[in-house]
């Protein structure tokens, strides 16, 4: 009998390891099972099982196929205690490769920009560590989709380069062999993992979006069925409050409100159902010893040398991979005049930054060196031509981010998305001060990052203070032509995945983060979700960590009164919004003067503009945007915080498409 279910396979191997007997029969196999096995599985000593159902009926036979309680027992046995090995492969008995050979060898495989590379010696014997680690990924991709997949990668411990398909296929071929007492090269197995960790997420990663396609139109037929009911019963209150009697006015415009946000919260519950997640479970990690020769050689521009090392892997009949001995990229390298390197941080490190521009002030201030006395007729040089400044829409133009549909192809979007979300959750668990550097102006994540430097991200989609993020997987969405790009994920800590979306655009050619959401799904349009409905709604309303820094009386009311109500994503965009305006305000005494925004004879309160900034950005964003009830939590006259808001918005001038 040929058996050709793997399912059926994987479990003869599992209990003929641990100590049952199994005979081939015709049409099924029969086990004897030790007591241990039997009360694990359940089932008699002597069993009879079969793949074919054909049999399983006619023969009593049990069915062993995917789902089989016996089956999923032995799974999560495996996975539970995993599969750690150490493998050595037999050293060849053909005569090895010489130094001329290699080099040449050599020659093909890496091409060296401006260098040329040479032999420094002869070849080494000596083992290659290569670490084989494999992960069981689980994928929903909705209520109804689940995936689950292997992933596997091969690392060599050496430089933590992969090693490539055909190069593996011939090392699984390779015959084993015992221990021989050959030295081994030198090893960082915990780059090596990093590494390994790093392929495996982005392919994960990757392979999500690409079975999240089909049912990406499931999600879009479901919302745009969901927008035009609620479209239809907002437009039939409408009608109804416009022709009834004042009476029914105030209950119509209750219902419309009830309405609206039940819209909200039901394309929140819609996306929420269809939203793509994978969690990564590691379960093998092989250490593998290759033999192989290192060869030393030399990558020469003119009398420069720059020494390397090249590691044939004899199984495998090709080098290991070289990464780039500045900056591990793994890419062609390039001989510079003073470095080895590749090309991208060689261009990096050579730029010459270009200077900041000195105030006017300091110019003047600056001391200037005395004149030489002439030797000469001085000669009276030609005064340089002023440019002529552009016009100020000229200039919004060029300053205005660069839409992602003239911009970048929507491949290119998705990557650029994937790589600013790994670089940013990267710096923002390392506390890298390079963050401010992804940060779009006057931006609710820039408010976030005032408010608590480089980690502040996290605290904003509800990572608890004493939590530390130690993994992400994003995934980008499909651009929408003239909105912000949004990428959506998890953030892992030790005790739980908090979702993200980080909505971002390109300014200048460079992707910047302009809004950190707890929400994980994208949307488009400036409304935001009620943060209620989200298992971190505590720590985003009432739990919220004390800013790092001294707040002006505007953002401390902000903070006091409308936090427990709006919840932290909506107050970023208020803080964001007011920041953007604090300096044409002087807040310096009370009752507050204004300079620019009102009358030096009309004092306006603190609470009245922070009344006035939170209506004016909740109403963008789906949220409060009555005056009567806004002024009332701040407990102040509604006509002053209309006639704030009115000077405010003149200043702010928020919109359809400008939030804060």
């Amino acid at each position: 009998m040929t058996i050709t279910d793997p399912g059926l396979r994987f479990w003869l191997r599992y209990v003929e390891d641990a100590g049952a007997l199994c005979e081939t029969a015709e049409d099924s196999v029969l086990v004897l099972l030790p007591d241990r096995l039997q009360a694990a599985f359940d089932l008699p000593e002597e069993t009879a099982v079969t793949g074919d159902p054909a049999v399983a009926r006619e023969d009593g036979a049990l069915l062993l196929l995917s789902g089989h309680p016996a089956l999923e027992r032995a799974v999560r046995d495996v996975l539970d205690a995993g599969d750690v090995g150490h493998t050595v492969l037999a050293w060849p008995s053909a005569p090895a490769p010489d130094a001329d050979l290699l080099l040449a060898r050599a020659r093909e495989t890496f091409g060296v920009d401006h260098g040329r590379i040479d032999a420094a010696g002869e070849p080494t014997a000596a083992f290659l560590p290569v670490l084989i680690v494999g992960v069981l990924v689980n994928y929903t991709l909705s209520l109804d989709d689940h995936f689950q997949e292997e992933l596997e990668v091969w690392v060599d411990a050496r430089g933590s380069a992969e090693i490539p398909a055909d190069a593996r296929s011939r090392l699984r071929r390779a015959a084993t062999g015992p221990a021989q007492a050959r030295p081994m090269l030198p090893a960082d197995v915990s780059a090596a993992l990093a590494e390994a960790d790093r392929l495996l997420t982005e392919r994960a990663a990757r392979r999500r979006r690409e079975l999240s396609r089909p049912v990406d139109a499931g999600r879009s037929a479901e919302l745009a069925r969901t927008e035009a009911y609620y479209a239809e019963s907002l437009a039939s209150l409408t009608r109804r409050r416009s022709s009834a009697p004042p009476d029914k006015t105030a209950l119509l415009d209750a219902r419309i409100a009830t309405t609206d946000a039940e819209r909200v919260r039901r394309l929140a519950e819609v996306a929420d159902k269809y939203r793509g997640r994978h969690t990564i479970r590691p379960y093998r990690l092989h250490q593998l010893l290759v033999p192989a020769l290192t060869l030393p050689v030399d990558v020469r521009r003119g009398d420069r040398r720059y020494p390397l090392a090249l590691d044939w892997m004899l199984p495998a009949g090709a080098f290991r991979g070289v990464r780039c001995p500045q900056c591990g990229a793994n890419a062609q390298l390039v001989a510079a005049k003073d470095r080895l390197g590749c090309r991208c941080c060689l261009v990096r490190t050579t730029t010459e930054p270009t200077p900041a521009p000195v105030p006017p002030a300091a110019r003047a201030a600056r001391p200037q060196p005395a004149p030489r006395p002439p030797t000469a007729p001085p000669v009276r040089p030609v005064p340089p031509k002023p440019a002529s400044r552009p016009p100020a829409r000229a200039a919004a133009a060029r300053s205005a981010p660069v839409p992602a549909d003239r911009a970048k192809s929507p491949r290119q979007v998705r990557a650029a998305g994937d790589r600013l979300a790994m670089s940013y959750w990267e710096w923002v668990a390392g506390g890298d001060r390079r963050l401010r550097r992804l940060l779009a102006p006057d931006s609710p994540a820039a408010a976030v990052h005032r408010l608590y430097g480089a980690t502040g991200s996290a605290w904003a989609i509800g990572v608890g203070e004493t939590e530390m993020p130690v993994s992400v997987s994003a995934g980008t969405e499909e651009p929408v032509p003239g909105a912000a790009m949004a990428t959506v994920g998890d953030v892992r800590t030790a005790r739980y995945a908090y979702p993200f979306q980080l909505r971002w655009r390109f300014v200048d050619g460079a992707a910047v983060v302009e809004e950190v959401l707890p929400f994980p799904f994208a949307w488009s349009g400036g409304r935001l979700p009620a943060p209620t409905w989200l298992p971190t709604a505590e720590r985003l309303l009432h739990d919220v960590p004390t800013p790092r820094i001294e707040l002006d009386p505007v953002a401390r009311a902000l903070w006091k009164v409308d936090l427990p109500r709006l919840g932290l994503p909506l107050l970023l965009r208020c803080l964001a919004a007011w920041w953007r305006v604090r300096d044409a305000v002087d807040l310096a005494s009370e009752p507050v003067q204004q300079t620019m925004l009102f009358a030096p004879s009309e004092p306006t309160q603190p609470a009245v503009l922070a009344a006035a900034v939170a209506r004016l950005v909740a109403l963008r964003a789906g949220g409060e945007s009555r005056y009567d009830v806004v002024a009332a939590w701040h407990g102040v006259d509604p006509e002053a915080v209309r006639a704030a808001g009115a000077a405010l918005q003149k200043q702010l001038q928020l919109s359809a498409t400008r939030w804060w």
